[in-house]
């Protein structure tokens, strides 16, 4: 009996020390706040190329009509032979891969420099067609001054060149 009577005192207390450690978590687990309002988050991006022809050779400039910071990408088929791509402003890069990357960030409403494809003279009684194709992704930055190239593209702006 006596084992018993020395047992009930720690065991009590450890019964006890359990209530107050459990009124504390469940008042954890319940604890409610109430919040108001909003913040918009905008993720819509949206590019329209603007085509200027001049004979057969073309200007090309790409404005960002969407809600969020884009980059932007362009690549350009022809059925003649392209004689030159002239970057007016200096912020077009080509690429190996065929496409030309714009090095900057196009704000809501801005749009890049102009892109110059003037293509050899056609043959008599014969058509030249350009087809340009662009692509835009909005700005996601992998850390603060560097931006996440997206799948498939070579290149994103400031990146440095490779020194192969």
């Amino acid at each position: 009996m006596k084992k018993r009577k020395g047992m009930i005192l720690p065991l009590l207390a450890l019964v006890m020390l359990a209530l107050m450690l459990t009124k504390g978590t469940l008042a954890y687990f319940t604890a409610r706040d109430a919040s108001e309002g909003s913040v918009p988050v905008k993720l819509r991006w949206e590019t329209e190329l603007h085509e200027e022809l001049e004979g057969n050779d073309k200007h090309l400039v790409v404005t960002n009509t969407g809600e969020v910071p884009v980059i932007v990408r362009v690549r350009i088929f022809a059925s003649g032979v392209i004689e030159s791509i002239d970057d007016v402003d200096g912020m077009w890069k080509s690429d190996p891969d065929g496409w030309w990357y714009y090095d900057g960030i196009l704000a809501p409403g801005r749009s890049t420099g102009e892109l110059y494809v003037k293509l050899k003279d056609a043959l008599p009684g014969t058509e030249t067609h350009v087809t340009v194709v662009h692509e835009s992704e909005r700005v996601i930055y992998k850390t603060n001054d560097e931006l996440l190239r997206p799948d498939g593209w070579n290149r994103v702006p400031g990146e440095k060149e490779d020194e192969t």
